[in-house]
């Protein structure tokens, strides 16, 4: 394993160790490991004192796991954090939004590129800016055929060009 894989792994393991429904819904392939990270992201942040209520509620975190993606599993854990501990749901944000970074670098056929990740304020901020630039970008062809528009993609990589040349307000 990467020493990426190798922490995740850890961190998944430690996180079973204390949520045994988990262990076995993972184990099961009943869950996905995206969906333990989330939890490996925050139980270690829980109090003492909330921690058995977060506990108490393992199984209906099972459930939501089974069924919702790792995105959506996320907020109904943070959700739940606020409830038995609110003063963590400050240090979640805190510490999702320290976890925000953008790596850019020119490919071998010059061009850019970027991978990143955005907090919990800043990104659907940025995710709104880019999208509603696609959209314009996409109203703007549907006189076009079919075959003659763009690709999605396409259009969000020019509308994040139009959204970044654009003053700040």
């Amino acid at each position: 394993l990467s020493h990426r894989e190798g922490a995740a792994v850890a961190r998944r393991t430690g996180v079973v160790g204390r949520l045994p429904l988990f262990a076995a819904a993972l184990a099961a392939g009943e869950v996905a490991g995206e969906h333990v990270d989330v939890l490996a992201r925050i139980v270690p942040h829980l109090s003492a004192e909330a921690w058995p209520e977060f506990a108490a509620a393992e199984a209906d975190l099972v459930v939501a796991a089974r069924r919702l993606s790792p995105e959506a599993f996320a907020r109904q854990v943070r959700t739940l954090v606020a409830l038995v501990d609110p003063t963590e749901a400050g240090t979640e944000l805190e510490h999702l939004d320290a976890q925000a970074e953008l790596r850019m670098w020119r490919g071998r056929d010059g061009s850019i590129k970027f991978s990143g990740t955005f907090g919990p304020v800043d990104g659907p901020a940025c995710q709104r800016a880019v999208e509603d630039e696609t959209a314009k970008l996409a109203a703007s062809e549907t006189t076009l055929p079919v075959d003659d528009r763009r690709p999605v993609a396409r259009l969000r990589a020019e509308g994040t060009s139009v959204a970044a040349r654009k003053p700040a307000q």
